[in-house]
């Protein structure tokens, strides 16, 4: 474990081995950091765990808010990896093997799937899902709720359930206010 200067972190956040937080951060109260994912296999007809061997990075500047949870990543030397000046609010759950980058912000009860890539400046609103292996474009906005099935492309705006391109969602949603569905 390595933690920066100026690096608080509030009681009752457990921070695992294999875990490198930067300056000037702020970990939350019941935040884990590192912490086993959900990586499962089956195996002579049995479901099974995965043990993850990896570690987490996380930049300059972030704040991780509480009851958040960040999984280590599946492999040896891979990490989870949260860029500089990552703003994640509380109850977020981040798993194993995602990359989020810089000046990236995610709201509450956000869940975000194994080995998703985030981009720059992406927002994330409340109560998103990530499908596992996904990429968000720099600069893209997740709407609130929305659930993201496929790629997000860069400046996009994504909303609905499933995530589609927000100005077909919104017509896509009068429709159905309007009962010609």
């Amino acid at each position: 474990m390595n933690i920066g200067k100026r690096t608080y972190i509030h009681p009752s956040a457990i921070i695992y081995d294999n875990v490198t937080i930067g300056n000037d951060c702020i970990i939350n109260a019941g935040a884990v950091i590192g912490a086993e994912g959900f990586s499962t296999k089956i195996e002579d007809g049995k479901a099974t765990k995965f043990p993850n061997k990896g570690g987490v990075i996380i930049g300059d500047g972030v704040d991780i808010g509480a009851n958040t949870c960040v999984d280590r990543a599946t492999l040896e030397d891979v990490y989870t990896i949260i860029g500089d000046r990552v703003l994640i609010d509380n109850l977020v759950h981040v798993a194993h093997n995602v990359v989020i980058g810089n000046d990236t912000r995610i709201a509450p009860m956000v869940c975000i799937g194994g080995s998703c890539i985030i981009g720059e400046r992406v927002w994330i609103s409340i109560g998103c899902s990530l499908r596992e292996h996904l990429t968000i474009g720099d600069d893209a906005v997740i709407m609130m709720g929305a659930v993201v099935i496929a790629d997000v492309p860069p400046s996009g705006e994504y909303g609905g359930f499933y995530a589609m391109e927000h100005s077909k969602w919104k017509r896509f949603s009068k429709i159905l206010k309007d009962g010609l569905f």
